[in-house]
């Protein structure tokens, strides 16, 4: 029962005396209808005499992946099993190593397990190439050699003690079990780690990332155990579509489901950099685990500082949040970025999106990227755009114009406006810059007299390249050159501008589209087949 109306089942209710934890709340106010439960919890084991039962499921299967989120007790001393039947499962042994075991073949980690704190444990038989794999946290610590199908036994399958007799009872917190009757690769096993997995149209789709993982089919997850909905004493099975009283892991003696605590995704709850923001004392997180697994994903809430390197999954960055990246370094994303506040790249430090990294074109908020360029009267700044003016919240890569995106950036920490003014010399102090200077170069003959005049509010496709003079401010020698900020929606993906190729004998001026850098000799080696002339840098 739910006796102080906490949300937590406090009590070890037996009214018919089965044996059986009759979870509900009686007075209806938090969990819904009477013994039933829907919203994010987990179990918690006491490893005495907490278990949950289901099928005999795995039977002559080829491959099979398995994964769960645990906690270990810190009374923990004794061997425990967390999920599996007799011929695959995972367990914690007594000295809090990571044990998995495929067809009679044991596989153990290296790496002493921290008790109060939450760990994603899992394993992959992958009989087709004869692989054991054991990952913790997402990354695969200790593979193995077997062979065969996965013989079939007469053990159910069993979370939180041994599946063929009442021993090795797990003692601390489980969450999120799944069995997929595939071997998942290794992209595919990181991608879903630190998120909940829904269906979308048979397909495996993170809950918090709104992409499907590449070719993960929902039929192959078997068991999903998200912990969250019980009708009666049974875990729902969510691989299945409604609430199950049968199939589903009957659950015996449990006295404790709380709400849900592992890092599905990591989540700030304090200012700093990612480690410090994202640690959790009450739900038992350890933050430096944003940093050690580049698969992770974190929605950022508060200010951040990011003074080294840091890669994600997938990212979301509240629009009341910024975060400050120095140090010359990079926040790398490899597969989702939803940006609704600020990311400051500051000095030469970069947002790098890589091949799969998409975007949300729903993103309102933007990036700030300094940009060393010339203060000189009488120079030229040949330049592109990092970013787009922040004018659609459904498309990406919309062009730019200077007088948009441009700022002065004399004070990195401040950047402020620039007046275009008439005439043919700028001034400095507030920015003023001749838009005489502004010209592009698109699609003409090599001849100076090509060279187009535009001004500030002409829209400039990504990627397309313009000219500006400077302000003729006074640098002193220890900066070099004058600090500009480019501030707006960060270009990503493939920019194709369908009405700017180059003809015959013609040249373009394009630039950088992105607010990291590129490698030149990387980008003439990727279009070797394309160019039949010259490049000009």
């Amino acid at each position: 029962l739910d006796t102080n109306n906490d949300g937590i089942i406090d009590g070890n209710t037996d009214s018919d005396g089965d044996g059986i934890l009759d979870a509900f709340d009686t007075n209806n106010s938090v969990f819904g209808s009477p013994r039933n439960l829907e919203r994010k919890l987990f179990l918690s084991f006491d490893g005495r005499n907490d278990y949950a039962t289901d099928d005999n499921i795995i039977i002559n299967w080829e491959n099979a992946t398995l994964m769960a989120w645990i906690n270990i007790n810190n009374a923990f001393t004794s061997e425990g099993v967390v999920v599996g039947q007799n011929k695959f499962q995972i367990k914690i042994t007594n000295s809090k190593q990571v044990e998995v075991i495929g067809n009679g073949v044991s596989l153990i980690s290296s790496e002493i397990l921290n008790t109060a704190q939450w760990i994603h444990v899992g394993t992959v038989y992958d009989g087709t190439n004869e692989t054991l794999k054991l990952f913790i946290n997402g990354e695969m610590v200790n593979s193995t050699s077997v062979s065969g199908v996965i013989s079939s036994d007469t053990s159910l399958f069993t979370i939180g003690k041994n599946a063929i007799s009442d021993t090795q009872f797990f003692k601390g917190k489980i969450d999120e079990v799944r069995l997929f009757d595939i071997a998942l690769s290794d992209s595919q096993f990181q991608k879903i780690v630190y998120q909940e997995i829904e269906e979308n149209s048979n397909q495996v789709r993170g809950a918090i990332i709104p992409k499907d993982v590449p070719n993960l089919l929902w039929p192959n997850l078997i068991r999903y155990y998200r912990m969250d909905n019980y009708k009666d004493d049974v875990i729902d099975n969510h691989a299945t579509l409604i609430i199950d009283t049968t199939p589903g892991a009957k659950i015996f003696n449990v006295k404790t489901i709380a709400p849900q605590e592992a890092p599905m995704p990591f989540i700030t709850e304090q200012t700093g950099d990612f480690a410090t923001a994202s640690h959790s004392i009450s739900k038992q997180i350890r933050g430096l685990d944003v940093n050690d697994y580049d698969w992770s994903i974190i929605q950022v809430n508060h200010n951040i500082t990011s003074n080294s390197n840091h890669i994600d999954l997938g990212m979301f960055v509240n629009a009341s949040a910024r975060i400050d990246v120095i140090n010359d370094t990079k926040i790398q994303n490899d597969w989702y970025l939803k940006l609704d506040g600020i990311i400051d790249l500051q000095e030469y430090s970069q947002l790098l999106q890589t091949d799969d990294s998409d975007l949300d074109p729903a993103s309102i908020g933007s990036i700030e990227k300094d940009q060393k360029g010339t203060g000189n009267l009488y120079n030229y700044n040949y330049w592109s755009s990092p970013v787009s003016s922040v004018v659609s919240s459904t498309e990406n890569n919309t062009g730019f114009t200077v007088g948009n995106i441009l700022r002065d950036g004399t004070n990195p920490a401040s950047p402020q406006t620039i007046t275009w003014i008439a005439g043919v010399n700028g001034a400095s102090s507030p920015m003023r810059l001749a838009r005489y200077w502004l010209y592009k170069f698109t699609n003409l003959t090599s001849e100076y007299a090509n060279w187009q005049q535009i001004t500030e509010n002409t829209v400039l496709k990504s990627g397309q390249g313009y000219t500006m003079k400077g302000s003729g401010i006074v640098i002193p020698p220890s900066v070099l050159a004058q600090n500009y900020v480019f501030s707006g929606k960060p270009n990503n993906g493939l920019i194709n501008n369908t009405g700017i190729q180059i003809g015959i004998n013609n040249i373009n001026l394009v630039g950088n589209p992105y607010a990291s850098a590129l490698d030149a000799d990387e980008f003439i080696i990727d279009n070797l087949s394309a160019i039949t002339g010259s490049l000009y840098f």
